[in-house]
């Protein structure tokens, strides 16, 4: 701490009312530049942190997949069950032979057809909709595995950064103390 031209009164005086004389100051950061281990530490967690966003995008989509297919079947399931009632409608309307009955079975019978062609759209659809998500699971869990191997890579490279860095601060700390000696010495003599 610089040497004041004021007494050691003075400076407490100073103190208590605030004007910050006599405080003892931090020293002032060093500043220093990155040395190529640090940049390419910080790369490889870059990469890591994107290569882990990627992995969380490609999850939600298979969940959205699935929550698809999912609602595709139960239309599938909910037709067949419509279409089953509908054809038990029939019999039953075949069974009486009344002329009320025939307008009513023609009715069924055309429900019936709109019916048994919505199924087979839904059907068909539905095993596009299976290829689909066949083909995306495929290449999700491809490039899962490829994220996988990057994510591991990565890790690898990320700790043998680490280590370089711990390694380069303990030789800058024996640089620096050899220097120290060094100028002690020549300040001796």
């Amino acid at each position: 701490m610089p040497r004041s031209k004021r007494s050691k009164a003075q400076i407490e005086q100073m103190k208590v009312i605030g004007h910050g004389w006599g405080l003892d100051m931090a020293p002032l950061p060093e500043l220093h530049e990155p040395n190529p281990t640090e940049i390419a530490l910080n790369a490889a967690n870059n990469a890591l942190a994107q290569t882990q966003v990627e992995l969380q995008t490609t999850m939600e989509k298979n969940d959205n997949l699935y929550k698809a297919i999912r609602v595709e079947r139960r239309k599938g399931q909910r037709m067949t069950v419509r279409k089953h009632i509908l054809e038990g409608q029939i019999k039953l309307l075949q069974a009486v032979e009344l002329p009320a009955a025939m307008g009513d079975a023609v009715k069924a019978i055309q429900l019936l057809q709109s019916a048994m062609s919505d199924n087979e759209h839904l059907e068909h659809k539905l095993s596009r909709l299976l290829e689909r998500c066949t083909l995306e699971a495929s290449q999700s869990k491809a490039k899962q595995r490829d994220i996988d191997s990057k994510l591991a890579a990565l890790k690898k490279h990320n700790c043998i950064l680490q280590k370089c860095c711990d390694w380069a601060q303990g030789i800058k700390a024996k640089a620096v103390k050899c220097a120290k000696n060094s100028a002690n010495k020549e300040n001796r003599t």
